[in-house]
């Protein structure tokens, strides 16, 4: 296939892509890196290869460097991009309970089949879903971060109302800074630091780095409750190929997700995750316990967003994240202009770019005979792990701006996250909170000035007026767990009282 696509296969070729593959998926396992870093610093290095190689590069490095985060996310409890978080919620438990490995296999399997179904639609389909990217308006985007806000209702797992606490609360905390909208100054005391409001790395590795260091320290124990690894590759594929449907489900959800501009694999992590744990009512393991299900929700969708991110950007030249915004800059340097000339003029360089995501998927497979060795991490003792977790957390957070004050930052979200771990409150729902609030905030300035100041502007089209009814749905289903649960309680008070008399 490479050679069909005029891509020479010498042993120098192969070198550089596995050699690229593996610096991607080292940086996205590192909080604070990831692929948009990984991509920013190879451009340099573009023009020492022929453009089908340094295409297959880019598309091999984009896959590769997702896949990373999940790695410190299942390992440490540490995303090591945004677009990991929800596998922090299975599979660090899994690791906890010695199933490192399994959870691992899981993660792969989930990933690859992820990876490669969405870039077969992408390659049969790219002119129809190119169309569906141009249903989104501002109302729609507002609409997609409510909904996501709404789905904290099922992620917290009966918690209901803490979750939501946490997430508008981080709602309220993007409000810092300069507005975008008017460029008012709200809340920064003073502050030239806050102007730029919350930065998302630093609150990332604090909420999760930080918080979890401190909460292994205060146990003076390793990470896995046992002291062999338990569980195994097969265990980790054949428990993928039990939730069918849910791959397929979660795959379709990262891959139009990925599709919106600015969604990006975070919010299509959380969508899927939640709609996975809302269908299925009584697991046999509940989801944030460390249930397989949920970590091939969550993997399979992030690796799929790979393939639907780069629907907008090939078509339109509008970058579906932070990570295509920086593509766009190499196919720029590299004398592609994404748009419809590219379809018209360099379509035998679209197909390579589509080989190098199937590259990355396939590079993936290398995995299955790492985990083994990734897992022992979870054996290690606390007095080394913590020391080198923190450093590592610490120089990826800090590398990104050079700024101390975002050190400050990161040490006040770890402070913040363990407070609310004490006291059961969803470190998750708050980092949902953080992500969505400038698009929440920005689009729903915007759709209200479409609609002349009425809120009916985000019932009069049809694709806003279907996620406002989702949305409704999920708070719905929500309110009855809530009312489920007051109930209960008001029966175990009633039972209590009789008793006392």
């Amino acid at each position: 296939m490479l050679l069909w696509l005029g891509v020479p296969l010498s042993l120098e070729v192969v070198i550089i892509l596995f050699v690229g593959m593996a610096i991607a998926l080292a940086f996205g396992a590192i909080p604070g890196l990831g692929p948009p870093i990984t991509i920013a610093l190879m451009i340099p290095f573009l023009d020492f290869f022929s453009t089908p190689v340094a295409l297959l590069l880019l598309g091999s490095t984009y896959v590769t460097g997702i896949y990373g985060g999940s790695i410190s996310a299942t390992l440490l409890n540490i995303p090591g991009t945004g677009a990991s978080a929800c596998t922090t919620l299975d599979g660090y438990p899994m690791s906890k309970q010695g199933k490192a490995i399994t959870a691992l296999s899981v993660s792969i399997t989930a990933s690859i089949i992820g990876g490669v179904l969405a870039i077969t639609i992408v390659i049969l389909a790219t002119p129809v879903l190119s169309e569906f990217v141009l249903l989104f308006g501002s109302p729609e985007y507002f609409m997609m971060a409510v909904l996501g806000i709404a789905v904290i209702a099922v992620a917290t797992q009966g918690n209901v109302l803490k979750g939501l606490i946490a997430g508008f609360f981080g709602l309220l905390m993007m409000s810092i800074g300069v507005a975008e909208t008017t460029g008012e100054v709200r809340y920064t005391f003073g502050s030239l630091y806050l102007y730029d409001g919350v930065q998302f790395i630093p609150a990332l590795v604090g909420i999760f780095a930080l918080t979890e260091m401190m909460r292994l320290a205060g146990t003076g124990k390793q990470i896995s409750e046992s002291a062999e690894l338990l569980g195994s590759r097969l265990e980790g594929i054949k428990d993928v190929f039990r939730y069918k449907m849910t791959v397929v489900r979660s795959s379709l959800i990262g891959l139009f997700v990925g599709a919106v501009p600015g969604a990006g694999g975070t919010v299509a992590n959380f969508v899927a995750y939640g709609v996975t744990a809302s269908l299925r009512r009584k697991p046999p393991i509940a989801f944030g316990d460390g249930n397989p299900e949920g970590i091939v929700a969550s993997e399979s969708s992030n690796n799929a967003m790979v393939s639907g991110s780069l629907i907008p950007t090939l078509t339109f030249g509008i970058p579906g994240n932070s990570t295509t915004a920086v593509m766009i800059g190499a196919l720029l340097y590299m004398g592609l202009q994404p748009g419809p000339t590219l379809f018209s003029q360099h379509l035998d360089s679209l197909y390579v770019l589509f080989a190098g995501i199937l590259l990355g998927c396939v590079f993936l497979i290398s995995m299955y005979w790492l985990a083994p060795y990734f897992g022992r991490v979870t054996i290690l003792d606390h007095e080394l792990l913590i020391p080198a977790i923190l450093v590592v957390s610490l120089l990826g957070a800090y590398s990104i701006r050079f700024n101390f004050g975002d050190l400050v930052q990161l040490t006040f979200f770890g402070l913040l996250g363990y407070v609310m771990i004490r006291n059961n409150f969803s470190i998750i729902a708050l980092l949902l909170g953080i992500i969505l609030g400038p698009t929440a905030e920005v689009n729903l300035y915007r759709s209200l000035q479409i609609g002349g100041g009425s809120p009916m502007v985000f019932l009069e089209r049809p694709l806003s007026l279907a996620l406002v009814l989702i949305t409704v749905l999920v708070l719905v289903v929500s309110f009855l767990d809530v009312r489920q649960g007051l109930e209960a309680i008001s029966r175990r008070l009633g039972a209590a009282l009789n008793g006392i008399r």
